[in-house]
């Protein structure tokens, strides 16, 4: 029923990818000491001071969107052969739950990359321009 072409896996594996980027980023700020803002925005935050960062946070909204979109994918065409039954339904709602979670991540990037926004320690509150 979903054309599962190339181009669609290689949409897939950059999500993947970018997940597991953010998870990373995630898990050594929570690592580090001394780190209050260990979250999605912190990760965000600390890779707008780095070297080829702003490329780096295009690139992860990318891949979350592609991994979003992958789950509506999921969702809506079954592509993951879960069923119809209610045990599949309920998996397959999840998978909705998931992009529209991954979706904000990647909104979220794709703002830090922009430069709209910045957390509190870097010179001001965070806000979203526009």
């Amino acid at each position: 029923m979903f054309d599962k072409s190339e181009k669609f896996r290689w949409l897939v594996r950059l999500g993947f990818a970018s997940r597991g980027l953010v998870y990373v980023l995630i898990g050594y700020l929570a690592l580090t000491a001394h780190r209050s803002d260990t979250g999605p925005d912190g990760a965000f935050n600390w890779l707008q001071g780095v070297p080829l960062g702003v490329p780096l946070l295009y690139l992860a909204a990318l891949g979350l969107l592609a991994y979003a979109l992958f789950r509506f994918a999921s969702l809506l065409f079954d592509i993951e052969n879960y069923g119809t039954d209610s045990k599949g339904v309920m998996h397959r709602v999840g998978h909705g739950a998931s992009g529209i979670a991954h979706l904000i991540l990647a909104w979220t990037a794709f703002q830090f990359a922009q430069g709209d926004k910045r957390s509190a320690s870097s010179g001001g509150a965070e806000e979203a321009a526009g």
